[in-house]
């Protein structure tokens, strides 16, 4: 059962009645798509429900080299096969800047420096992942031309991909190599050039 905390505005609370059961299959949850409310009592009143969501945090990475992005095959459910951004969750105690930099290197044996790395912006559409709420910091980053890369840790392949026609992605990584493009295009951002 999971823990749940809640607090009224004077900071206190009297009483906290557990989560219902779990929904499902099996009485399990599964994997944080589903909600646990909350409803907290004072002096015997019901002063707020509060719904509790697990929230994942992760990191992916536009890697640019020239005029192409750095894409990874999935070798993992959802989207094993599909074509996606290097990524991963972000380790307790690090920065997505710093998860960022490690889930590149871990999948793709790129290695960049984290001050490289432009933040192209937050992703938290709810729906954005089968398995449930990820919030994703996304960066993106210029490489030498002569960078190669190999497929590491979950990854079964890497490819450099045209930078304006990356094909159908998974999740919503599509949205995110578009964004990446037209910062380049309109602000610009640093590139590293042999």
């Amino acid at each position: 059962m999971p823990t749940l905390r809640t607090t009224t505005r004077s900071g206190s609370t009297d009483a906290c009645l557990p989560a219902p059961a779990p929904h499902g299959p099996g009485g399990g949850q599964s994997a944080g798509t589903t909600p646990w409310p909350a409803i907290v009592f004072q002096k015997g009143k019901t002063l707020m429900t509060e719904i509790i969501e697990t929230i994942r945090y992760t990191a992916d990475v536009v890697c640019l080299r020239g005029d192409h992005v750095l894409l990874i095959e999935r070798g993992w459910p959802p989207h094993q096969g599909q074509l996606a951004l290097p990524g991963g969750h972000v380790d307790p105690g690090e920065t997505s800047r710093a998860a960022a930099a490690r889930e590149l290197l871990e999948e793709t044996g790129v290695r960049v420096r984290e001050e490289d790395l432009h933040l192209v912006g937050v992703y938290d559409h709810p729906a954005r992942d089968p398995r449930g709420r990820y919030v994703s910091a996304a960066y993106a980053v210029t490489v030498p031309a002569d960078t190669t890369a190999q497929a590491g840790d979950d990854a079964t392949a890497v490819k450099w991909t045209p930078l304006n026609a990356p094909g159908t992605l998974a999740f919503d990584h599509g949205a995110i190599v578009h964004a990446a493009r037209q910062q380049l295009l309109t602000a610009g951002f640093a590139r590293t050039e042999t």
